[in-house]
């Protein structure tokens, strides 16, 4: 009998209704008699991390730097130089200003960017150390040059630069325009249409096409930029006498950060075409189109990244190329904004994942067992398509390799899932819809998956060993069969062990509609551990009468084993809880290296009480329903182009989307830390409130390490709504109450967000006296309304009481130190608010392109706008529409 993991929910208790937590523990046990409870000591974690420990006085902190000259437009970077203090320091502007375009890196003190003007400018710079006991102010000066009269020409380019499109697809362009002020283009196709926000649709074409796109900048109309898509009929089948071959010509080159996408060619053969790639990876953040032939995203990770990709027609036959993308690094290294990125990525590829053993095909739960048990590694493990196997499975340990690993999938061919790269939906196990649920649009109903279902009560189908390695699962439905029964984890593993090299790949993990299934996987104990293009749902916990009391898709964050990489991309996630969660128990180690991209959050309406059709547990209790992510202990993490929507209150939550908030759950983890943070180019909708970045007590009273270096930028957030989703309706939440480590360097930039008009854009909280410092808002859209800033409670001993008076200004004043509140467009309130923040009346001054705002392409600014180009980096104020159009391409229906 195999142990239990319980994340048990506990209420939180707060003297402010806008203050949310989640707070869950891991029970170990076995089911006799009940769970034993088990609660880790906490030692060690990550080298360099703050101590709360008391230290001796800390050293006067010095600078030093000769601030070499820039140049308008041209790469600029130099490092600021510090002794004295206690490591690790926040660098911050404290006075003037550093030229346009350029930033100051909050961690490592470096400038970097694209200076835009030419001058002289002084400013001045802080540094904090680690104890926030020493802080450091020291005075620079620099000269940025004008181009010389070829190089300031104005200058445009297109992203991407070449694509291969079936006929009737769409893509979204972008354009860059370099040397002006006016970033504006306007945008041709010599055939199909495409919109001015630069959306192409290919036209319907009977032969092979290649389409010229044109972008004119818009304050000089000579200068312009070439694309070219290459439209492909959606034919019947056809022949051809002509060998099949690859005629690619070398891929372009790429730059982290910056949208990229190319196209495979091949001629000959019986068409149409199917791609794979061969051997090689891809670089982290870039998908392959298997159908399309083409590599589309955006870089994570720099270097050269070598692959071979094979095409295959209809008859069978073979063609591969062998290729090369280079990937430049981005101007700020391996940093968004104050925010390191991961440092590794898990490569999850078929091609990263060989199998070159002996396949064995198994029709009942005794031959799979004995296939697992005699498989070696590299051998393909095939369950017959259609047929359930009911039980456990235990993955063993095998002492496999990178150059071998074991297949455990269904026996149906790789033409009967979808390939790799695009998500399995319910349609491939024979289910057509799910009530509440995004349309599927299946293109066949024939369940070509293999089943495994779990039949008692406790965790499982599926448990790996302790040891277990290089395990990848494909076209699997994991699931339960036992009514009424608690089950825990679908996945997770043995009590106390650790995993390392699993890829779930394609597959359908769910629940029940009634019943308590309370998590997918738990990733506890393990490393390089990838979910890709599988479909999560009914993961939920009933309130009052349920046996759980905490839900998730995907869980982690807990022990006392190394944790990370994780690569949880391209899923549908669905739970009523947190749909992903790291942290909120017992803990020694902190997770690390997360990247969370290209998934579709949600939670169906139907599952709040009151909707049409709702649905429950059996009793007719709702789910308690918590957020979409969050986190309360980890590192390094990218959470970039996911769709998030519906998140209601009404339990121990108010309907946040995202929660950003470090916890020493009971006293369990009190090294627990959340640093590194990067959230950027996707939206959510349809939530009581939007973020909150906070940093808290346990209910014990117990503090964590803290939280820093966080960068939200070029998110839509919009449809909060405090009634409808019974929560404050507020977009943001910043607030602090561990005085021992409190949050620094938070940036938040390029919000698009619309939130409730009767409540305050922004909920915010902290010590009186006790400002905290590296707070920046840049360059925002936000629907302010209502009056503006509101305080998390606590009366005149919270820094935004607004007895004190002074307006949103006065509130910012008292609560922050050395942050930078500018470049926003903040509509429907006048304030006071900071310097160089306009303040619109109404959502109709600021001339979005539409007012329909269910359309993202309509918070788009219009040419017209007052504020267009008027952001402190020269930018669009808001959300990047077009960047963030191009990230969440495909996530949801």
């Amino acid at each position: 009998m195999f142990p239990l993991v319980s994340f048990q929910s506990r209420i939180f208790r707060a003297s402010s209704r806008n203050r949310p937590s989640t707070e869950f523990s891991i029970v170990l046990g076995f089911l006799l008699i009940g769970l034993i409870a088990l609660t880790s000591a906490c030692s060690s974690l990550n080298a360099g991390t703050p101590s709360s420990a008391t230290s001796k006085p800390a050293q006067p902190i010095a600078m030093s730097a000769k601030l070499p000259p820039a140049t308008v437009g041209s790469v600029y970077r130099a490092v600021i130089a510090v002794s004295g203090g206690s490591a690790p320091y926040s660098f911050s502007i404290r006075a003037g200003k550093l030229p346009l375009g350029l930033n100051i890196n909050g961690v490592t003190g470096s400038i970097y960017g694209l200076p835009m003007h030419a001058g002289t400018y002084a400013f001045v710079i802080a540094v904090l150390d680690s104890k926030h006991t020493a802080e450091g102010l020291q005075k620079f000066a620099l000269t940025v040059s004008e181009l010389s009269a070829a190089q300031n020409a104005v200058q445009v380019a297109i992203a991407p630069a070449t694509l291969t499109l079936a006929a009737g697809g769409g893509h979204q362009f972008a354009a860059q325009v370099s040397n002006t002020s006016n970033h504006d283009v306007a945008w041709w196709a010599s055939a199909g249409k495409i919109t001015t926000a630069g959306y192409f649709t290919a036209p319907t074409v009977n032969a092979s096409t290649r389409v010229q796109l044109v972008a004119s900048s818009k304050a000089d109309t000579s200068k312009r930029a070439y694309a070219y898509v290459d439209v492909t009929a959606v034919p019947a089948s056809s022949s051809s006498s002509t060998p099949l071959a690859m005629t690619s010509a070398p891929l372009p080159q790429a730059t982290e950060g910056v949208p990229y996408s190319a196209g495979l060619r091949a001629t000959g053969g019986n068409t149409p075409y199917r791609w794979k790639i061969a051997a090689g990876s891809l670089p982290s953040g870039f998908s392959f189109d298997a159908t399309a032939g083409s590599i589309n995203g955006t870089a994570s990770q720099s270097g050269s990244f070598p692959l071979t990709i094979q095409a295959a027609d209809t008859a069978g036959h073979t063609a591969s190329q062998q290729f090369a993308i280079n990937v430049l690094p981005a101007a700020n290294g391996n940093f968004d904004g104050p925010a390191e990125l991961p440092r590794v990525y898990v490569k999850s590829s078929l091609a990263d994942t060989p199998a070159p053993g002996n396949p064995h095909t198994v029709a009942t739960m005794a031959g799979l067992q004995s296939a697992l048990g005699s498989a070696r590694c590299g051998d393909t493990i095939l369950l017959q398509a259609g047929a359930t196997f009911q039980g456990t499975v235990v993955l063993p340990a095998k002492n496999c390799d990178d150059n071998h690993w074991i297949i455990l999938r269904t026996s149906a061919p790789d033409s009967a899932l979808p390939p790799e790269g695009t998500r399995l939906t319910p349609c491939y196990a024979g289910v057509t819809s799910l009530p509440g649920r995004p349309s599927f649009a299946c293109s066949s109903s024939r369940n070509v998956l293999a089943k495994i279902a779990f039949a008692g009560t406790g965790s499982g189908p599926i448990i790996l060993a302790d040891g277990a390695t290089h395990y990848r699962l494909i076209g699997l439905e994991i699931t339960r069969s036992a009514p009424k029964a608690l089950v825990y984890n679908l996945v997770i593993n043995q009590s106390g062990g650790t995993t390392d090299h699993i890829v779930i790949d394609r597959s359908w993990l769910h629940g029940t509609a009634h019943d308590e299934t309370q998590r997918g996987v738990a990733l506890v104990g393990s490393t390089n551990f990838a979910i890709v293009d599988s479909f999560f749902t009914d993961f939920h916990c009933i309130a009052v009468s349920g046996a759980c009391g905490d839900s998730q898709a995907i869980a982690g964050g807990l022990g006392d084993k190394t944790m990370g990489p994780y690569k949880i991309v391209n899923n549908y996630l669905e739970a009523a809880g947190e749909n992903i969660i790291f942290g909120g128990g017992g803990a020694t180690r902190t997770p690390e290296d997360i990247e969370i991209r290209h998934n579709h959050f949600f939670k169906p309406l139907i599952w709040m009480k009151g909707t049409p059709g709702f649905v429950g547990g059996q009793d007719g209790h709702p789910f308690i329903v918590k957020n979409h992510l969050e986190f309360k202990n980890a590192a390094r993490v990218l959470v970039e182009g996911n769709v998030m929507e519906n998140s209601w209150g009404g339990f121990s939550q108010f309907g946040f989307s995202i929660l950003l908030t470090p916890k020493n759950q009971n006293g369990n983890c009190p090294l627990c830390v959340l640093h590194d943070v990067t959230i950027r180019y996707g939206t959510i909708s349809n939530v009581g409130n939007g973020i909150t970045v906070g940093n808290g007590i346990s209910d014990s009273g117990a503090v964590s390490l803290g939280a820093w270096n966080e960068s939200i930028h070029d998110l839509v957030i919009t449809h909060v709504n405090a009634k409808t989703y019974n929560g404050g309706g507020h977009l943001f939440q910043e607030s602090n109450n561990n005085e021992q480590n409190p949050i620094y360097n938070v940036a938040i930039s390029h919000v698009t967000g619309i939130g409730d008009p009767t409540a305050a854009m922004l909920v915010l909280g902290n010590a009186l006296n006790k400002p905290l410092a590296g707070f920046s808002w840049t360059n925002n859209i936000l629907a302010v309304t209502s009056d503006g800033i509101t305080t998390t409670g606590g009366g005149a001993a919270n820094c935004a009481y607004p007895g004190f008076g002074g307006g949103p200004a006065g509130k910012l004043d008292r609560c922050l130190k050395s942050y930078d509140f500018s470049g926003n467009v903040l509509i429907g309130n006048s304030g006071p608010w900071p310097k160089n923040n306009p303040t619109p009346a109404t959502l109709a001054n600021v001339m979005f392109s539409s007012s329909n705002l269910s359309l993202l392409r309509s918070l788009q600014l219009l040419p017209a706008s007052p504020f267009s180009s008027g952001g402190t980096d020269g930018k669009n104020p808001g959300a990047d529409i077009a960047a963030v159009q191009a990230a969440i391409s495909g996530v949801a229906p």
